[in-house]
């Protein structure tokens, strides 16, 4: 399979961006990833398939970005009952569950990671396109940084907030932090 590409079934979509990032919200860390293709007319339809993760619930655990080397994530059903959410997610024509799923994160350069992704999914286009899809991710995927998600938090508590989930790394206010509504800070080198 080729680099920096997504492919459902026998269809190949190049990976137009990916990115990690940690939110804190309510006085929790969550981590997200984030894959958005270019799209292609396939009968008639545009297909652009987004994989998405609000919460990727085995990194939970993880105390600095530069923890994602080597992670392993696994899961076989996408929701998680005790959390009452979704590991991630595919939208092409409406949201779907991406299932019996293995993600490898390897570390490559500065903030950039190797994300290679098996699982299944459904896409509910046709019949032969319909569930239970092979879906296959190798793609260069960034860690964008952390966001403070408070509307009311200065810079100093928001990093001070980033210091007491991360102890081990710095970071700075991302001068181009005009893509979110919340001031995103990036790891300091």
């Amino acid at each position: 399979m080729n680099k920096n590409t997504l492919k459902i079934d026998d269809l190949v979509f190049p990976i137009k961006n990916a990115e990690l990032l940690c939110k804190i919200f309510n006085k929790k860390a969550y981590w997200n990833i984030n894959i958005d293709t270019f799209g292609k007319v396939i009968d008639g339809e545009e297909w652009v398939p987004r994989i998405y993760s609000e919460e990727l619930y085995a990194l939970s655990d993880i105390r600095s970005w530069k923890d994602l080397d080597g992670k392993k994530l696994e899961w076989d059903n996408c929701y998680i009952e005790d959390e009452g959410d979704y590991n991630a997610s595919i939208y092409v024509f409406e949201h779907n569950e991406i299932y019996n799923s293995s993600i490898d994160i390897m570390h490559i350069a500065k903030q950039d990671f190797s994300v290679n992704w098996t699982a299944r999914c459904d896409v509910n286009f046709n019949a032969k396109y319909s569930t239970n899809l092979d879906l296959k991710i190798n793609t260069q995927c960034a860690f964008a940084g952390i966001m403070v998600v408070d509307d009311n938090i200065s810079q100093s508590k928001a990093l001070s907030l980033i210091k007491h989930y991360y102890p081990n790394d710095n970071y700075h206010l991302d001068n181009q932090q005009d893509r979110f509504v919340h001031p995103l800070f990036s790891p300091s080198e």
